[in-house]
């Protein structure tokens, strides 16, 4: 658990350490569907309460695009695995064979790595040009162009390699 004390910095409530946000006031952001915990009223505007961790991108611009796009803490952007329509050795696939995969591809962007409660930062595991396979259930799925992506948390990458 957190605490905000001031614009952009919160304490951690285990050890009262200081951690900066990763979103700063007046950033686009994109969150999850289920991330919107309240709606309030302010200086006659609605706005939304979203905890942090439940901020899947920032952007600039009227829309995210791959050129404009950042990752908060903790958290990784991977484009999918194509799906692959034919075998190496040339043999066709079936529509059901040929599926897109959808708990691995390319890291795309990386945010910070995440602060543990002692403050110290524990650098993300992958880096942008990692080839990943991630855990079912906790990725987010979006489009940004015509590409497929998930955003995952960076501690539910489980493997990584680099392509050939």
């Amino acid at each position: 658990m957190a605490f905000l004390l001031e614009e952009g910095e919160v304490a951690i409530a285990e050890s009262g350490v200081m951690v900066p946000m990763s979103v700063k006031v007046g950033e686009k952001v994109l969150y999850s569907k289920y991330g919107a915990s309240e709606t309030i009223e302010c200086s006659g505007e609605d706005h939304i309460l979203v905890r942090e961790d439940d901020v899947l991108l920032k952007y600039e611009g009227e829309e995210p695009s791959l050129e404009q796009v950042s990752m908060p803490r903790g958290k990784v952007l991977v484009k999918l695995l194509a799906k692959e329509e034919e075998t190496s050795f040339g043999l066709l696939l079936s529509k059901e064979a040929s599926k897109q995969t959808t708990t691995a591809g390319k890291v795309i962007a990386v945010g910070p790595g995440v602060v543990l409660a002692n403050g110290d930062e524990q650098p993300a595991p992958v880096q942008v040009g990692d080839m990943v396979r991630f855990r079912y259930g906790d990725e987010v799925d979006l489009d940004i162009g015509d590409d497929k992506f998930s955003v995952v948390s960076s501690s539910n990458c489980i493997a990584k390699w680099q392509d050939a």
